[in-house]
C-alpha cells in the first residue's frame, strides 16, 4: 500500500489528481473518523468497508502515528518544499480561500503554524522526533524544487499519470507579494521556520529509493480512474465517514 503524507501547501492536490488517475477506485483519499490524525483504527474500518486500496493520501496521514501490524505493509512517501515558500503559500490559502483575518504576526503565532514540517511530519516542535518518525516509516521524499512529475516518475516509474496545469490555484496572489514585499514580515517567517530547514537539510541526506513500478493507462482510461474515484470519495466514501461519525457521537451521547 502506497501512503501519500500531504504535507498543506506543497502541490498535494496535485499529486491526488495523479493517484485518481493511476489508480482509480484502488485509491482512497482518506479523512480520520475524529480530529485531524488518521489512525489504525480508521484504516482498518475503511479497508472492512470498502477493501484493501493499493494507494491512500490524505493530511491526516502523518509518519509519528502507529498503525500496528499494518507498518509493514506501507510504503509512505511525501512532497515537500522550501519552508519559507510553503509558509507564505499556507497563510495566503488562509486569507484568500478560507477566509481568515487574522495577521501574518497573529497567524504565525498560532500553535504549530511555526514549523509546521516538524509538527506535521513529527507532531512536535522538535527535529530530532521528525528525523525519527520520518526514519522510523521509511519515508521517500519528492523535492519540488527538482520538479513534480520527475519525482513521481523516480518513485512509481513512467506508468505514472501526468497532469498538466496548475491545480488549486490562489485567488489573486496578491496576499504573498505583499509579504515577499515586506522585509519585516518576510524576518518573521524565516525565523518562524529555522527547525524547518533543519529538517530539509536532513531530507536531503537520504537515499530514496524507487517503488515498484507502476502500469501506465491510457488516456482515456485515466479519465475514467479519475472520475470514479471523484465519485467514490465524494458520493460514497464522506457521506458513509460522516453517518458513521454522528452514529459514534450519538452513541456516545446516549451512555
Amino acid at each position: 500500500m502506497y501512503v501519500f503524507s500531504h504535507l498543506h501547501k506543497a502541490a498535494g492536490t496535485s499529486v491526488n489528481d495523479i493517484l485518481r488517475r493511476t489508480y482509480g477506485l484502488k485509491h482512497f483519499d482518506v479523512t480520520p473518523s475524529s480530529g485531524f490524525l488518521y489512525q489504525y483504527d480508521d484504516l482498518i474500518g475503511d479497508m472492512r468497508l470498502f477493501g484493501s486500496p493499493i494507494s491512500i493520501s490524505g493530511h491526516g496521514l502523518r509518519p509519528y502515528t502507529d498503525f500496528k501490524e499494518m507498518n509493514n505493509r506501507m510504503n509512505w512517501y511525501t512532497t515537500v518544499r522550501d519552508p519559507i515558500a510553503r509558509c507564505i503559500s499556507h497563510y495566503q490559502h488562509q486569507v484568500e480561500k478560507m477566509g481568515s483575518q487574522y495577521s501574518l504576526k497573529e497567524w504565525i503565532e498560532k500553535p504549530h503554524h511555526k514549523n509546521w514540517m516538524l509538527w506535521f511530519y513529527g507532531g512536535s516542535n522538535s527535529v530530532d522526533q521528525a528525523k525519527r518518525a520520518i526514519l522510523d516509516k521509511q519515508m521517500q521524499v519528492v523535492f519540488l524544487s527538482e520538479g513534480l512529475y520527475e519525482g513521481m516518475e523516480f518513485l512509481f516509474g513512467k506508468g505514472i499519470t501526468r497532469v498538466y496545469g496548475e491545480k488549486n490555484k490562489p485567488k489573486t496572489g496578491d496576499t504573498a507579494r505583499k509579504i515577499r514585499q515586506n522585509p519585516k514580515l518576510m524576518s518573521i517567517i524565516e525565523e518562524a521556520n529555522r527547525g524547518d530547514y533543519e529538517l530539509l537539510e536532513f531530507l536531503r541526506t537520504l537515499e530514496i529509493k524507487p517503488f515498484k513500478p507502476v502500469t501506465s493507462c491510457s488516456r482515456v482510461r485515466s479519465s475514467i480512474n479519475s472520475g470514479l474515484s471523484y465519485l467514490h470519495r465524494n458520493c460514497v466514501y464522506k457521506p458513509l465517514k460522516r453517518v458513521i461519525l454522528v452514529r459514534r457521537r450519538t452513541s456516545k451521547n446516549t451512555m
